[in-house]
């Protein structure tokens, strides 16, 4: 917008250094009266999203496909309308969004909004937003930044989606140089950044903030479910609550089935079978390690969130991969 003044404003015989408060005021009150240009576009932006995000017309449509754009970049519960929220998550979102700008001069103007849309929340107790925890390490907006599209890479929100089954450790799959093959939602992830090494290594170090010692405190309570379904689908490894069998989950319906070692515990063999039928029932979820000969189970935790935790961990050798005043527009 400066630019654009600077060159304009000289040729309609107007200095471009004069006050944006003489400029702008009324010529009742000695000012030149010129449009704000900034204040008309923010205002029109509003009214504009207030009229058609309600509707379901293909720009009512594309309008709130945009806000749950926003919504997984922010990765933080409640309503992108709160104007509290916004110093947070302007620091590492990014500014090109048209919606990002218009929640920038919301906030300024202090115009409250209060459209309805899809919210996150919490998957287990004690559960919390990944980036509300990395905000108590991180300080500088680039290192926000590189978290953030790390997470967004791996596709994950919460807390609960990079800790072990039960809840106490960090799951390892996540220190990986690499996206996470799984799935912790069924979220249409806007299209995402591209990582760089530097990037990598800032989120490894929040991690280490985090999990201090690989340890959560305090640990995660017990799970929260909106349907039974989401139990299975939103969790990639699985075991029967006798032991006997693991299962990964290779696609909704298919699934690959380990056996279990005679005389071991929590040591399964590498190969598998294919099963397209019906899994048995119940499934506790399950956080694994392993390699080339074996899979090793190390915790399983119920649908209630009580936690099943070995005796003793198996030994693993791991490579590691690494000013309008208040406004209030309810519909």
């Amino acid at each position: 917008m400066a630019p654009a003044l600077k060159a304009a404003l000289p040729r309609a015989g107007i200095s471009s250094t004069i006050s944006s408060i003489v400029r702008h005021a009324p010529t009742e009150s000695l000012g030149l009266d010129v449009l704000d240009m900034y204040t008309e576009m923010g205002t029109l932006r509003t009214s504009f999203l207030a009229y058609h995000c309600w509707q379901k017309s293909p720009t009512g449509i594309l309008l709130q496909g945009s806000i749950e754009n926003q919504l997984l970049e922010m990765g933080l519960y409640g309503s992108i309308w709160d104007n509290s929220r916004f110093p947070t998550y302007s620091k590492y979102c990014s500014t090109h969004a048209w919606l990002f700008h218009v929640c920038e001069f919301n906030n300024q103007q202090e115009i409250h909004l209060s459209i309805h849309h899809a919210q996150l929340s919490p998957r287990r107790i004690n559960d919390c937003a990944l980036l509300d925890v990395a905000a108590d390490f991180l300080t500088s907006k680039g290192d926000l930044k590189s978290f953030n599209r790390v997470r967004m890479m791996h596709g994950v929100v919460w807390l609960s989606d990079i800790t072990t089954a039960n809840g106490r450790s960090s799951y390892r799959i996540f220190l990986a140089s690499s996206a996470f093959e799984g799935s912790r939602n069924d979220f249409y992830w806007p299209v995402k950044h591209h990582v760089s090494p530097s990037d990598y290594t800032v989120c490894l170090k929040t991690l280490e903030f985090i999990f201090p010692n690989e340890h959560l405190l305090p640990p995660l309570g017990p799970w929260i479910m909106d349907t039974d379904t989401d139990w299975i689908a939103h969790w990639e490894w699985f075991v029967t609550a006798d032991g006997e069998f693991l299962y990964y989950q290779d696609s909704p319906e298919r699934w690959h089935r380990f056996l279990r070692k005679p005389h071991s515990h929590h040591s399964f063999f590498s190969e598998f079978l294919v099963e397209r039928d019906a899994l048995p029932v119940p499934l506790l979820r399950a956080t694994v390690e392993g390699d080339v000969d074996s899979v090793f189970l190390l915790c399983s935790s119920d649908q209630r969130g009580l936690t099943v935790v070995p005796t003793k961990r198996p030994r693993v050798i791991w490579l590691r991969f690494w000013n309008f005043g208040k406004v209030i527009i309810t519909l």
